[in-house]
């Protein structure tokens, strides 16, 4: 019997145009400055590094003459909500608890939060990678995860876009679903819940 499902925040709830980003600075997908930011990226996922160290060290890979404020605005500036999404998961907090679970940075989170005051639905139910230093599919990450607010695997449904998170999931001993878009998953769901 499930009390809580877990959402996955990008591409699930928002969507993510990291192309948007990309443009400002004239990187195409094959760009080598691209295999420069992914662990930049990563780091900062983690709460490994600063908010300003992360804008230093993506300006210098970069090469762009923009402030760091110029910088984080753009990082930022990449995300749309995903309204049938955030809909179903008001739906479903009718007879569960509902919670977001995040590979985000702190930039990213707080546009998301500022610009997307639907998602006020989830309360302050977040589990961040950030905060909890962990990525998904790390174990680990999943085990921070429920700590955090006592939830029992078992009673919990997790839903993600990324397959390996989905896997990751399963093997902590949750249920889950894969999300390939709203349909699916309002199906999906919908089968689970009754």
């Amino acid at each position: 019997m499930f009390k809580n499902v877990i959402f996955d925040l990008g591409n699930v709830l928002v969507q993510c145009h990291f192309e948007r980003f990309f443009e400002c600075y004239k990187i195409d997908k094959i760009d080598s400055k691209l295999s420069l930011v992914t662990p930049i990226y990563e780091s900062f996922n983690r709460g490994e590094i600063s908010k300003n160290i992360f804008l230093i060290e993506m300006k210098n890979v970069l090469a762009t003459d923009d402030s760091l404020e110029k910088i984080a605005y753009n990082w930022g500036d990449i995300f749309t909500l995903n309204r049938e999404m955030v809909q179903l998961a008001e739906t479903v907090k009718k007879k569960y608890k509902i919670f977001i679970f995040s590979n985000t940075d702190e930039i990213h989170f707080s546009r998301i939060i500022n610009d997307f005051p639907e998602l006020a639905i989830f309360g302050d139910n977040f589990i961040l990678s950030y905060e909890i230093g962990e990525l998904k599919p790390n174990i680990e990450a999943f085990k921070l995860g429920l700590e955090k607010f006592s939830l029992s695997a078992a009673e919990t449904l997790f839903i993600d876009d990324r397959m390996e998170n989905v896997n990751g999931a399963k093997i902590f001993g949750m249920d889950t679903i894969h999300h390939l878009g709203f349909e699916f998953t309002n199906k999906i769901l919908k089968l689970k819940l009754n």
